[in-house]
C-alpha cells in the first residue's frame, strides 16, 4: 500500500516538473516573438498598413479583370461605365457595359474612402512605357506614406516613392503598370493601377 502511494506521488511530481518546463519554453518563445516583432518595425500600425496594401492591390486587380472581361465581349474603353451601385446612373441604359454590375463586369464595389482620403479616380493619363498615350487607370489619391511604402514593397517596387511631375504624365516608374507615387503639386502619396493599356 505504501509502495503504490509513493509511485503515485513520484508520477505527480514528474508531471508537475514537465508542465513547468513547457511553461518556461512557451514563455521564452513568446518573449522572442515580441522582441523580434519590435526589431522588425512590427506593431499594429504596420500590420494594418500591410492589410490595407493587400486590400488596395487586390481591389485594383479585380477591377482590371472586370474591365478586360468587358472589353473581350466588345465593350470599348470609352464605353466602360464605372457607375457605383445605388447611384442615379447605375443600370442605365444598360448593365452590360458596367464594371460594377453583376450583369456586366461583376466587380465588387469598394469606395476605399477610409484609405484614399481624396477619393478614387478612373481616368486616362500617360503611363511611361505602357501602352501609347492614354492608359485607363484607377488612381487612389492621398494615402498615407506607410500604406504607400507597403504597396510598393508588395509589388516589388523601390522606396521611397518616386515623384510624378503632374496628373497627366506618370514617368516615375517607366514600364510599371502599378505603383505608389508622390505628387509633386500636393506632396501627397497616391496609388495608380493601369486597367487597360
Amino acid at each position: 500500500m505504501k509502495r503504490i502511494t509513493s509511485n503515485i506521488i513520484i508520477k505527480a511530481q514528474g508531471n508537475a516538473l514537465f508542465l513547468v518546463l513547457i511553461g518556461i519554453v512557451l514563455f521564452a518563445a513568446l518573449s522572442y516573438a515580441i522582441t523580434a516583432s519590435g526589431r522588425s518595425g512590427g506593431g499594429p500600425e504596420r500590420e494594418q498598413a500591410v492589410l490595407n496594401a493587400s486590400r488596395m492591390v487586390q481591389y485594383s486587380s479585380q477591377i482590371r479583370t472586370a474591365v478586360l472581361r468587358l472589353m473581350l465581349t466588345g465593350v470599348s474603353k470609352s464605353a466602360l461605365d464605372f457607375s457605383a451601385p445605388g447611384t442615379a446612373g447605375y443600370g442605365l441604359p444598360s448593365a452590360e457595359d458596367e464594371v460594377f454590375n453583376p450583369a456586366g463586369g461583376g466587380a465588387h464595389y469598394d469606395a476605399l474612402s477610409s484609405l484614399a482620403k481624396s477619393g478614387v479616380l478612373i481616368f486616362m493619363p500617360n503611363i511611361a512605357g505602357i501602352g501609347t498615350t492614354t492608359d485607363l487607370t484607377i488612381y487612389a489619391q492621398n494615402i498615407s506614406l506607410n500604406l504607400c511604402e507597403e504597396i510598393n514593397t508588395k509589388l516589388g517596387i523601390a522606396n521611397p516613392p518616386a515623384t510624378i511631375p503632374n496628373i497627366v504624365n506618370f514617368d516615375a516608374y517607366p514600364g510599371e503598370p502599378y505603383a505608389c507615387v508622390r505628387e509633386s503639386w500636393t506632396s501627397n502619396y497616391s496609388y495608380y493601377h493601369v486597367l487597360a493599356e
